[in-house]
C-alpha cells in the first residue's frame, strides 16, 4: 500500500487509500481487495476494477486474513471472506464468536484476548473457522503487535519495561512450543512463515 495507490506485482494501481486500509486476496482467483472503516462501516474495494462497496457489517476493527478480512464489532468477531473470479470479488460473513471487544486486540491471522489477565489466542485458520488456545506466557505482559501463520504465532509485547517477542510453533493437536527473545528492540515482527512451517524471522 502507498499513499495515492498500490503496487502490485510490478503494477500500480492509482486509487485514494485510507489510513486505515488494508489489504486481502479473495479465495478462488486470487483477487485483491482493499479494506477499511468508514463511520463504523466495512467498506471494499477490488484493486483490480476500482470498484467499491459498502458491506453490510458495523466494526470497530480490521485484519487481512487468508481469503478475506476479521471484524470487531459489538463483542464479536466476524470472518468477511472473500470469493474472486476474473470479473470481480464478492464477500460472505460468518459469525465466529463472542468476544470482548475491549480487551481484544486483532492482528494480521490472529485476535489476542485478556481474561481476568490471562491471555487466550484467538487463531484464524486458512480453510476458515478459528481456534482458540489459552497462552500463559503471555500474563502479565501488553502485546504490542502479532502475527499469525502457518501454524507459527509471533508476539512483540512489553514486560517489565522491556521488548520481549514470543514465538509459538502450534501442533494439529494444539499443543504448542514457545522460543522467547528478551530485551528486543521495538519495530515490526519482521517473520516469514511458509506453507511448510517453515518460519523465517530478521
Amino acid at each position: 500500500l502507498c499513499r495515492d495507490g498500490v503496487q502490485l506485482d510490478g503494477t500500480f494501481h492509482p486509487m485514494p487509500v485510507p489510513k486505515t486500509a488494508v489489504v486481502a486476496f479473495s479465495h478462488g482467483a486470487n483477487r485483491p481487495v482493499m479494506g477499511w472503516l468508514e463511520d463504523g462501516r466495512l467498506r471494499l474495494r477490488d484493486v483490480l476494477s476500482g470498484g467499491e462497496r459498502e458491506a453490510s457489517l458495523q466494526a470497530g476493527a480490521i485484519t487481512p486474513c487468508l481469503g478475506g478480512f476479521i471484524a470487531l464489532g459489538h463483542g464479536r468477531l466476524w470472518e468477511a471472506r472473500l470469493h474472486g473470479s476474473t470479473e470481480g470479488a464478492s464477500v460472505s460473513f460468518r459469525d465466529m464468536g463472542s468476544c470482548h471487544a475491549r480487551t481484544t486486540q486483532l492482528h494480521s491471522g490472529v485476535a489476542l484476548q485478556s481474561l481476568l489477565g490471562r491471555f487466550h489466542a484467538t487463531l484464524f485458520m486458512p480453510q476458515g473457522g478459528c481456534l482458540a488456545v489459552p497462552l500463559p506466557e503471555l500474563d502479565g505482559s501488553r502485546p504490542l503487535e502479532a502475527f499469525h501463520a502457518g501454524g507459527v504465532l509471533a508476539v512483540l509485547s512489553i514486560r517489565g519495561g522491556a521488548y520481549v517477542r514470543t514465538v509459538f510453533r502450534f501442533r494439529s493437536d494444539l499443543s504448542y512450543t514457545s522460543r522467547k527473545a528478551e530485551d528486543q528492540a521495538y519495530g515490526c515482527l519482521n517473520i516469514a512463515v511458509l506453507d511448510t512451517g517453515v518460519c523465517v524471522e530478521m
